[in-house]
């Protein structure tokens, strides 16, 4: 964790596409996943009545 650690982000950034593409895809994940969550609460909500 130093300088390199700085160059690597620097690179990252400049490779802004692919870092858009993986943001996109966490933020998906992040969305379906608590969607799911959600959905299994809302689930165990209405079969437990």
């Amino acid at each position: 964790m130093g300088c390199g650690f700085f160059i690597v982000i620097i690179g990252a950034m400049l490779l802004s596409p692919l870092v858009d593409l993986i943001v996109d895809l966490l933020g998906w994940i992040l969305i379906l996943t608590g969607a799911l969550i959600l959905g299994m609460n809302t689930l165990q909500a209405l079969f437990k009545k």
